[in-house]
């Protein structure tokens, strides 16, 4: 008979747990010189898997030069152990899109699915002097009112 140790166990656990999906790309999106697909995936994920500190850190090494102020930080460690605490299972990601604004200008939106809501990023680029894409304004949003705004309605 085999003997299930706690080791094994975990093993199987973990081999048979579904983990947060990441949607495959529908086209190829701008270039802007980053990986952003990588970036917003890696991103949502932290967020998901309640790892805010490393969530805060990808996001600031991508902010402006600049990083975060530290009451942005801290808000933004609030949030993301909420989203944590309380949005239950994640159920899926996805990039969800982009709109250019200006010839130097991009607003990229991904959404993370869970079990009782939806969480919206925004991530607004401006081509900056030294002609590098930076990330210059972040938001994280409950729902997809945001989007909405942004998306088309299809006429039944």
């Amino acid at each position: 008979m085999l003997k299930l140790t706690p080791l094994v166990a975990l093993l199987i656990y973990l081999a048979t747990t579904p983990t947060c999906a990441v949607d495959p790309p529908k086209e190829k999106g701008p270039d802007i010189g980053i990986d952003y697909r990588t970036f917003f995936n890696t991103h949502m994920k932290l967020v998901a898997e309640g790892k805010g500190e490393q969530a805060i850190e990808s996001v600031s090494a991508h902010f402006n030069g600049t990083g975060l102020t530290q009451e942005f930080t801290e808000a933004l460690r609030k949030r993301f152990a909420t989203i944590y605490g309380a949005a239950g299972k994640c159920t899926g990601h996805e990039v969800v899109g982009y709109k250019q604004i200006t010839s130097r200008t991009i607003r990229f939106y991904s959404v993370s699915h869970f079990d009782k809501f939806a969480i919206t990023y925004s991530y607004l680029f401006i081509k900056a002097s030294d002609d590098r894409w930076k990330l210059a304004v972040y938001s994280v949003q409950d729902g997809v009112d945001e989007l909405e705004k942004t998306t088309a309605l299809n006429p039944l």
